[in-house]
């Protein structure tokens, strides 16, 4: 999870929940927990929030089913105990407001456990990091959890704020920001029309066919996995005598990625070859791909006959705004 957040490849996918179902859940998961170690565990849902709210369900659930997992594991006797509600100063205890200009949500988790040293508060959400951090020590875990439960958080737009007292207990903080439903607009005919034309030309990838030519398989894999998201079909050559094949193999291909510095022929010499083809292939549009970003380079692709050309590691941006009119 933490590699891909910092790939930027965790999407946010909101839906409308029940927050009941969202309780029912983790009682399901920790119920058990709590009688096996005879403490007592208790949620508290109240009654002016709504029934349903507007969240990304799997990481707010990921998000407490860690701070709980966490308590539990730190609380030997006494209780662990859930409250959900607005978020108020008063009833958080918190000085800071959180960062947004509607409502938020808290979901506050309070234990009678070990509590946190004040020597150990800082490194708290670090990644494989600790409060036991002894070679011997007690209690199992990466310390992933509050790292990750962190970065959930703040790419919902909230945090997590924490309080604690060695021998006394812990309080952990989960502040969401509400997400509004707004009302669908009643648009003019002349609107609607605009809308379905850029709906159109956003599906105009849809079940085209590209073939790429590169030996480097990490810029095909990231190649690719762009493509399948957009509904492109994809055909791989991974040599300049191989492309011949593949092309000849697929004469509805719609767009050719040609790296300059392909194995066993280069990239300039395939592309002449592409427009001396018969005519089925000759029109063919196709992007130069080079790791050099020299002045004067797109002049001398589109000279031996490419239509435009990307530098490497390629640009996700870019690369989907060469696609449009190229196919």
């Amino acid at each position: 999870d933490l590699s891909k957040i910092d790939a930027g490849k965790m999407d946010i996918e909101i839906e409308k929940i029940a927050l009941k179902d969202i309780v029912a859940s983790l009682e399901r998961t920790f119920k058990p927990v709590a009688e096996n170690k005879h403490i007592n565990f208790d949620i508290s849902l109240s009654t002016e929030l709504p029934e349903t709210i507007l969240i990304d369900e799997q990481k707010v659930y990921q998000i407490l089913k860690n701070l709980l997992s966490n308590a539990f594991k730190f609380t030997d006797k006494g209780s662990v105990s859930l409250e959900i509600c607005w978020f108020s100063s008063e009833k958080t205890g918190e000085k800071v407001i959180p960062n947004n200009s509607g409502k938020s949500i808290a979901f506050i988790i309070n234990d009678t456990g070990i509590g946190i040293p004040e020597n150990k508060k800082n490194v708290v959400f670090q990644a494989f990091k600790q409060v036991d951090g002894s070679i011997n020590r007690k209690y199992g875990g990466t310390g992933l959890g509050l790292s990750i439960s962190l970065n959930f958080a703040e790419m919902l737009g909230g945090y997590i704020h924490f309080s604690s007292r060695e021998g006394k207990g812990s309080t952990f903080i989960l502040c969401i920001p509400e997400v509004i439903e707004k009302e669908p607009v009643g648009l003019p005919e002349d609107k609607k029309e605009m809308l379905e034309f850029i709906h159109d030309k956003k599906n105009i990838l849809k079940n085209k066919k590209i073939l790429i030519v590169d030996d480097d398989m990490r810029n095909v894999f990231v190649m690719i996995n762009i493509f399948e998201k957009k509904g492109i079909k994809t055909i791989v050559a991974g040599s300049g005598k191989d492309f011949l094949v593949k092309l000849k193999e697929n004469p509805d291909i719609d767009l050719v990625f040609m790296d300059i510095m392909i194995l066993e022929q280069d990239g300039q010499i395939a592309i002449k070859e592409i427009r001396e083809m018969d005519a089925e292939f000759s029109k063919v549009p196709v992007i130069a791909l080079t790791e050099n970003d020299v002045d004067g380079d797109r002049i001398k692709y589109i000279k031996i006959g490419a239509s435009d050309y990307l530098t490497k590691p390629v640009d996700i941006e870019k690369l989907l705004s060469k696609l449009m009119p190229a196919c």
